[in-house]
């Protein structure tokens, strides 16, 4: 059984780059593909793992009952050699 004072969370994703490694071919910024990646796996959905829709949208089944949604990314600077984007999807138990 779910504790319910535990049900909806923040999921945090902190993708940290080196300046000098910042950039790929084709003008793509690494930091952003990679948010990418984690953005489409989140977001990869077929009939068989889709909990439900909320606003015509589908909602990613957990590996317990529940749902992420997209928050924001913001960008860090965390020094002279290192910068990072942060995702956040918010976490929801289906009730």
């Amino acid at each position: 059984m779910l504790n319910p004072a535990y049900l909806d969370y923040i999921l945090y994703f902190d993708i940290v780059c080196n300046h000098d490694a910042w950039k790929l071919n084709d003008y793509q910024i690494r930091p952003i593909v990679i948010c990418g990646y984690i953005d489409g796996i989140l977001n990869s959905l077929s009939k068989s793992n889709t909990v439900f829709e909320k606003n015509h949208k589908p909602q990613i089944k957990l590996t317990g009952p529940g749902y992420f949604n997209f928050i924001r990314c913001d960008y860090v600077n965390l020094n002279e050699d290192f910068s990072a984007y942060t995702l956040s999807y918010k976490g929801m138990y289906l009730s």
